[in-house]
């Protein structure tokens, strides 16, 4: 794994199919996931769309936790203030479609994650990363993906819905995450996150 000078992370190796070998992870291949396994080293991270907003956990309520985008700086250090999550690595057993990850944030001294739901709503949940999901579909497990060719955005596939992705999208005078279905093949900016690594 690697980052450029501005803090910005490139997963272009795991893309292609190799993960760090202190995670102990190996190279992908086609077939159905049986589980996914916690991996080391989560990547602590600011996450902005394509306006360069800034991805943040909205807290409403004990049970109303939303994720919205909020008007930030150009730098990690002008947003220090502002949410940062961590994405958690997961091994795939067996390897599948991309780097499996887990959103968690902590805020109000307590830890949550991103999830979606069965009718494709995405919201926070309090909790830990669990070291062990079984199945071969999570509502947790989001599967990062090279946005485009020669691009350095990435997109997060559900791994609950197939084809669907995380997306930005206006609702009440905010711009919040939603899952979005869009085939694979199409360049939908609108799915576009950048992740800046927290060094």
């Amino acid at each position: 794994m690697s980052w450029d000078s501005c803090g910005e992370f490139h997963m272009s190796d795991i893309l292609c199919g190799q993960f760090d070998l202190e995670d102990e992870l190996i190279c992908f291949r086609n077939g159905e996931a049986d589980n996914w396994k916690i991996a080391k080293d989560p990547i602590k991270c600011m996450i902005k769309n394509y306006f360069n907003e800034c991805l943040t956990a909205e807290y409403e309520g004990p049970n109303d936790v939303n994720a919205v985008f909020i008007k930030t700086g150009n730098s990690f250090e002008e947003s220090i203030d502002q949410q940062i999550f961590a994405l958690v690595k997961y091994k795939e057993l067996p390897p599948l479609q991309g780097l499996s990850v887990v959103f968690t944030v902590s805020f109000q001294e307590k830890k949550f994650h991103l999830y979606s739901t069965l009718e494709k709503e995405i919201n926070f949940k309090p909790g830990q990363s669990p070291p062990l999901i079984e199945g071969n579909k999570s509502d947790v497990i989001f599967y990062a993906k090279q946005f485009s060719e020669g691009h350095d955005a990435y997109k997060f596939e559900s791994s609950l819905h197939k084809n669907h992705f995380l997306a930005i999208k206006e609702e009440n005078g905010k711009r919040v995450l939603y899952l979005k279905l869009c085939p694979a093949d199409v360049v939908d900016e609108s799915t576009s996150l950048t992740i800046h690594f927290q060094n």
